[in-house]
Parts: C-alpha cells; structure tokens; sequence
C-alpha cells in the first residue's frame, strides 16, 4: 500500500472527479482510470507535460483504486505494465501448448496401433 499525505478530496479533484455514491464500484473504478489515462497521457514530457503534475495523477490513481482489486488497476502507464503484458502472453502461450500437447496425447491413445491390428 503507498502512504501518500493525499486525502480523498485531493486525490478526486487532482482527477476532476465529482465525490459522488456510485451504485456500482466497479463504475468508479473504471472513471478513476479512464481519468487517469486521459490526464497522465496529456502531461506526458514529450508532449510538453510536466513530470510533476503526472507523478500527482499518479498518485491520486493509486490512492484512490487501493481498494479495488488489483485487476481494474491495469493501466499501459503503471510501471512495470510491459513486463507484465509479457508474462501474461508467455502464460498464454505456455497453456496453447500444453492443450496441444493433451490434444496429440489423447489423439493417439484414442488410435488403435497397426501392430494392435494385426495380431
């Protein structure tokens, strides 16, 4: 958990959110990262943005989703977020093979050998 001297009314108005009760979480969750991406991809440094104000979005993202769970926290500016696309692909990939490897293994379970034929 990242100890920040935010409070939530900071952390929402960094975000331009207005403090409302949502009816689903999961609907402010989305609206905190949808804000999130919009607001850190404008202040980005090759744009002319400021390092500073993104590292406060940032922040307000982190404090505001701490009690979410951890996959509507997925964002391509989290750090790490490449290193993890990766590990999710090689995870797919590593399952693709391992279903056609039980595929060729019972294909050829389920095939009678010529041999079996024969005698």
């Amino acid at each position: 958990m990242i100890k920040t001297p935010m409070t939530r009314d900071e952390a929402l108005k960094i975000l331009n959110i207005e403090d409302e009760e949502q009816e689903e979480p999961e609907h402010e969750a989305k609206q905190i990262m949808e804000r999130f991406e919009t607001i850190f991809e404008k202040n980005l440094p090759e744009k002319g943005g400021s390092f500073y104000i993104q590292s406060k979005v940032y922040f307000a993202k982190e404090f505001l989703m701490q009690d979410y769970p951890l996959e509507l926290n997925k964002s391509q500016y989290n750090p790490g977020a490449e290193a993890e696309e990766k590990n999710e692909e090689a995870a797919a990939e590593g399952e693709k093979k391992e279903e056609t490897k039980e595929d060729k293994s019972s294909a050829s379970k389920e095939a009678p050998k010529s041999e079996d034929k024969k005698q």
